[in-house]
């Protein structure tokens, strides 16, 4: 806490870099409790004025362990300054109304909060075995809670040895998870290998990813991974309206505004120009204007 507090009286000369350094985030204790917890007050200190960049140095400190870093930050950042300087797409990652009820029951304390029977929940094998047989629209009981699943379309598979079948869990109190079903063909054994029996995959855990998404992704398929990602790109777009449609406008002006990082905003106006969502005002690619009557 000395270091931080010297790091923050630098003012304006401060970095934000040598500060997590000094405070052991990139060495072999950068997962450390006391560690990450300084570097986070530091962070939410130095960028209280400005919450959107105190959580993209948390999140991009490369090095780092940068989930909790940005995690415990932005927690900071909220208990400080509230919700309202959250730029939109945040307020649009994957299970943001599970997200906000789960942080809404933890404010309120043990004191709320109600006993619920917790049954134990049912095997890994039983669940894809009920997926497979009653595959898209099934209810499952989970134990602490019930889902709904969504067959989603079939994963092209690495070997044609293996059947690859996906779903979507939807709970009833709002969380997303991803379930792959693999299993070994019989009579489709690779050469100098036994035939095996049939055999399933896994369930993907749900985990939050702060660099990204995340939206985030909870694991899974790669149909999965992409229709997160193709959800993104359209919410990025139809962000893209805030901007007057003709004029000209720069990366760092959309990153800025949107609260995104640049290198993800260079990707996403670089596939908006090959659709004729947006054009280079300059062959530089420095600037882009937006096309009239075709954003997203």
């Amino acid at each position: 806490l000395d270091a931080a507090r010297h790091g923050l009286q630098a003012g304006a000369l401060a970095d934000d870099h040598s500060t997590p350094k000094l405070l052991g985030c990139f060495g072999r204790t950068r997962g450390a409790g006391t560690s990450s917890a300084a570097a986070a007050a530091y962070l939410a200190a130095r960028h209280a004025a400005q919450p959107v960049q105190g959580i993209l140095r948390a999140a991009f400190e490369k090095g780092a362990d940068t989930d909790t870093l940005a995690a415990m930050a932005g927690g900071l950042l909220g208990c400080l300054a509230g919700v309202e300087w959250l730029p939109s797409p945040w307020l649009q990652v994957q299970d943001a109304k599970y997200l906000q009820a789960m942080a809404a029951r933890m404010a309120d304390g043990p004191q709320r909060a109600g006993h619920n029977l917790v049954t134990p929940p049912p095997s890994a094998r039983s669940i894809l075995s009920e997926l497979a047989s009653n595959g898209d629209g099934c209810e499952l009981n989970l134990g602490v809670t019930t889902a709904r699943a969504v067959a989603l379309s079939r994963p092209r598979p690495v070997a044609k040895s293996i059947s690859v079948s996906a779903w979507r869990l939807a709970t009833h109190d709002g969380q997303t998870l991803y379930v792959t079903s693999v299993e070994r063909l019989a009579g489709k054994a690779p050469a100098g290998k036994p035939v095996a029996k049939a055999e399933s995959g896994r369930i993907a855990s749900p985990r939050t990813n702060t660099g990204t998404h995340t939206g985030t992704h909870t694991g899974g398929t790669a149909d999965a991974v992409i229709d997160s990602k193709d959800a993104l790109y359209a919410a990025f777009c139809n962000h893209l309206r805030a901007f007057p449609a003709g004029g000209a406008i720069s990366r760092k002006d959309v990153a800025t505004k949107l609260g995104l990082v640049p290198g993800q905003v260079t990707q996403w106006l670089e596939r908006a120009e090959k659709e004729g969502l947006v054009q280079r005002a300059s062959r530089r690619a420095i600037k882009f204007t937006l096309t009239e009557n075709k954003l997203c």
